[in-house]
This record gives C-alpha cells, structure tokens and sequence, in this order.
C-alpha cells in the first residue's frame, strides 16, 4: 500500500476520528485507525464498537492496500509535522513509512483482516436533515443526557418524529430539555435513542458548509452521512417516558433578566461555591435579584442584579454548572424564569422560541 496525499488534509480527517478511538481499550486494534484505498481515495476508518466512523479523501494512489496504525500516533506526527506532500507507506513486515519534506517516520502497524466491519448502510432507505436544524436541536439537548448508567434510556436523546415535527428530549434527572422543529420531508414517524457520545461526534463531524444530512436506521442502528464522512452507531435500547408531562404549568412567580448578565454573575459568585454542589443562591425581590455563594472556609460572595419581577419574595438554590450549560446555549437576550416554589423544578423560557423548554431542578442551600 502507498500513497501521496497533503499532509494538512490528511491531519484533518484523522483529527476527527481521535473522539470516537476508545482510549481504554483491551483490545489492540481499536487503538487503530484502517486506511484502505479504494479508486483514487483512502478510506479511514475509526470504531469503538458502539460507533464506527468512514471518512474518504482524495489521495495519489500508487500501491492500493489496507493498513491499521495507531490513531493517537499518527495524529501526533500529522499534528507536528510541515504541511506539504505526505508519502505514506505500508511495507509487507507490518510497519509504515510516513515521509514529509524532512522529515521521516517509521511506525508500526497491526494486520488490517480481522478490524471490525463497520455496519454498511448501502441498502438502506436514505432520508434528508438538514444539517443545521440537526445541529441545532442536538447542541440545545446533548447537556441534559445522563451520566449514570442506572437508568440506560436517559444516557441518550430521545430523537423522533411524530405529528409532522421532528422532536428531541435529554433529562438527567436534574434537568430536561425538549425541542421539537417542523419537519415537511415524506418520512415514516420513528422513535430512537441516540447514545451521548454518538452525539457528541455527529456535532464534531457535521462541517458549517454542508446543506444536507443524510439519516437512516434500522432496529438496533443508526447512520448519519456528511459529504464524506459516514457514522454509523448502535442505538439504546428501551422505551423513554414522556417527559412532557413533567412540564409544569407556572403563571404566578416570573423572573425575566438579562441572559448575558446573568451568566457573567453566576461565574463571577460561584467561584465561592462548594465545590462538590456547585450551589448557589438566588433572593428574589420585586425587580431585584441577588445571586449568592458562600463557602466557610473559603469566603462568600454576592452580586444584584436588576431583573422584571413582580412576585413574591422567595429564595431557592441550583447547581452553578447546571444552569450555565443551559443558559449558554440559549441565543436570546432576555430570559424568562417560571417557579412554583423553592423546591419545585423551574421553568426557563427563551421567549423567542416557543417550541424549545427546560427545566431545572432547584437544590437546598
């Protein structure tokens, strides 16, 4: 196997490929990445087992072959070494040769034969996303998955389509998001969950310029294509609840402030906060709040802020972490904030999105 191919191209696509290469691994060749030639273009491969990730590019093809070499290392070399043309090399004695300008490198590789098959879609009914609708209800949800594995739905996002509208929901138990976006294209209605990192990838491989997705799926799988690049991911099994029910019908106690604003105090107060709770404290007043943390062995601290507030006074506590990871993917300048009580989940609203909740659990303090 060789070929000739711009090292800053060839750094590119390997770079995309680190996230999904498990980096705990008992098993060699998942620490691999397989180039295989195919016409005049290599196809890389990169796979966990629960994802698996193709990405083609154009390359000088002179000897056609397959290869597997470590993703780390070779990411290392590509990262460091001049752009310009890059020769690479898989000699028959299982080591590759990587040559750019002057520089040389020579390093081992691992039989192609037995690298898991990445499961082909070639057969499958192919649908349309757009990419960035796609993007977007994924970034607005992917926070609220759950990191504890007791309950394996939720370590997921529930994508669907139903009733015409493409919807996505993530709750850890803390929080929730629901997104729902209108959906025309000729689709049969479908309910999946999505693995946390899966998404996690599709938003790393998803290029700003692409005007289409391709989306398809079987019972236990499914496959995302962007220009070039393929995924292709287990899905979780189970039934996910209907969380719209958890959402909570608020009229009397509503906080309307200035999300930038906000978010700046909260940074600024919670460098006081406990650093296993990351708690801090909101007292509301009318048109006034005050956002509070403290720690008695480190100091406290406090900033009001003006804000439309016309209910009754009350205090409630949250996580720092988990309402800045909400309210830094909202876009609006102005926020709304709906409460029951003190120990009821709040409602956070982006007024110009009438179609897209969350909600956050409060904490004592």
């Amino acid at each position: 196997m060789k070929f000739n191919i711009s090292s800053k191209e060839f750094f590119s696509v390997v770079s995309k490929l680190q996230g999904v290469i498990d980096k705990k691994t008992a098993i060699p060749l998942l620490s691999n990445l397989l180039l295989c030639t195919e016409d005049q273009s290599i196809i890389i491969t990169g796979t966990d087992l629960g994802i698996g990730i193709k990405i083609e590019c154009m390359a000088d093809i002179i000897d056609q072959g397959k290869v597997t070499v470590s993703a780390r290392k070779l990411n290392d070399i590509l990262k460091e070494i001049p752009e310009g043309n890059l020769s690479f090399e898989a000699a028959s004695n299982n080591w590759v040769h990587i040559s750019c300008q002057n520089s040389r490198f020579k390093l081992a590789s691992l039989s192609a034969e037995n690298y898991p098959v990445v499961t082909d879609f070639s057969t499958e009914k192919k649908y349309m996303l757009n990419p960035g609708l796609f993007r977007e209800m994924t970034y607005k949800t992917e926070y609220a998955i759950s990191h504890e594995t007791n309950r394996l739905v939720f370590t997921g996002i529930q994508f669907m389509k139903v009733n015409g509208q493409l919807k996505m929901t993530a709750t850890d138990g803390h929080r929730l998001a629901i997104i729902k976006r209108p959906f025309e294209e000729e689709m049969a209605d479908f309910e999946l969950i999505i693995p946390k990192k899966t998404c996690r990838e599709i938003l790393n491989l998803i290029d700003e310029g692409e005007d289409k997705l391709l989306f398809s799926w079987t019972e236990s799988k499914v496959m995302f294509q962007c220009g070039k690049t393929q995924l292709v991911s287990n899905l979780i099994e189970g039934k996910y609840p209907n969380m719209e029910k958890a959402i909570p019908k608020i009229d009397d106690k509503v906080l309307v402030f200035n999300r930038t604003a906000i978010i700046s105090a909260i940074k600024r107060v919670s460098v006081f906060a406990d650093t296993v709770s990351w708690g801090i404290r909101f007292d509301l007043n009318k048109d006034r709040l005050t956002v509070s943390s403290s720690d008695p062995e480190i100091g406290e601290a406090q900033e009001e802020l003006e804000v439309s507030y016309d209910g009754p006074s009350f205090t409630v506590g949250f996580n720092s972490h988990y309402l800045l990871e909400i309210l830094s993917v909202l876009h609006c300048e102005d926020v709304t904030m709906k409460f029951t009580d003190a120990t009821s989940s709040a409602l956070i609203v982006d007024p110009d999105d009438k179609e897209y909740v969350c909600l956050i659990m409060p904490m004592r303090i």
